[in-house]
């Protein structure tokens, strides 16, 4: 029987601060344009035009529909203010600035601490020293969220960004803890100079992924699944430019 008076989940994301909520709030992952992908596209166009008189089958990363797809998936989570981060070469230390104490300001709560912090190189070990600063930067932003019961919400690096000086790191929030801090913990990749982070930045991206217990399947090959490899063949290869709308008219899994 349906309950047609249930409650879609919802996730919530607050701003301990109100201001900050109004200047830079978390957005849609779909809301984010990079910088690289203008010229990505406008490459594809030109492609296009130069190769539209010679009958050969044009493929561009830009129309990939997997990094479309996963870019355009949940929320990011941007910095708020201007940040500098300098690093001396030793691998460890780093020191940092912004031109506003996220500490000093005025609020009607205690949840209040300074924008970035650390996790000692001793205490974890996960990160590849060749490129990679052995602390660990913790942005602790000013953002909680309430996540849908049943749900965890992961924590990701930007898949495709624009800025390479640093990946986040992956973990998930479970929707059943009650609220939790959006901390955002960062390798990061400059090992020696300073280097800026301009407001508006994104730092990650949020997922929410269902608690659903699914069942794999492992097994050899069959005959359908040779059948359903030259339909999916045919139907993509039967245009100079590959079309994959057409793909989902198709029932994989009867």
């Amino acid at each position: 029987m349906f309950n047609w008076f249930r409650k879609k989940p919802k996730i919530e994301f607050v701003c301990l601060f109100p201001e900050i909520e109004q200047v830079m709030p978390i957005v849609p992952s779909s809301k984010v344009k990079f910088n690289w992908i203008k010229p990505a596209m406008d490459d594809w166009k030109k492609t296009q035009e130069e190769m539209k008189d010679t009958p050969v089958k044009l493929t561009h990363f830009a129309r990939c529909p997997g990094m479309h797809k996963i870019m355009r998936e949940g929320w990011i989570l941007r910095s708020w203010c201007d940040f500098t981060v300098k690093t001396d070469g030793d691998g460890k230390s780093f020191q940092w600035g912004s031109p506003v104490s996220q500490k000093s300001m005025d609020a009607d709560h205690i949840w209040k601490w300074d924008y970035l912090s650390h996790h000692a190189e001793s205490i974890f070990g996960q990160t590849d020293r060749r490129n990679t600063l052995d602390t660990v930067l913790k942005v602790q932003t000013p953002w909680i969220v309430y996540v849908p019961k049943g749900y965890y919400l992961m924590c990701m690096p930007l898949p495709y960004p624009d800025n390479h000086n640093f990946t986040a790191a992956t973990g998930f929030i479970d929707g059943d803890e009650g609220p939790n801090f959006l901390n955002v913990q960062l390798y990061w990749h400059e090992l020696n100079g300073i280097t800026k982070i301009p407001a508006g930045t994104p730092l990650a991206q949020y997922v929410l992924v269902k608690k659903d217990k699914i069942e794999g399947d492992i097994r050899s090959v069959t005959d359908k699944d040779i059948k359903n490899l030259r339909l999916r063949s045919t139907i993509l290869d039967n245009r100079f430019i590959v079309d994959y709308k057409p793909l989902k008219d198709v029932k994989w899994h009867e």
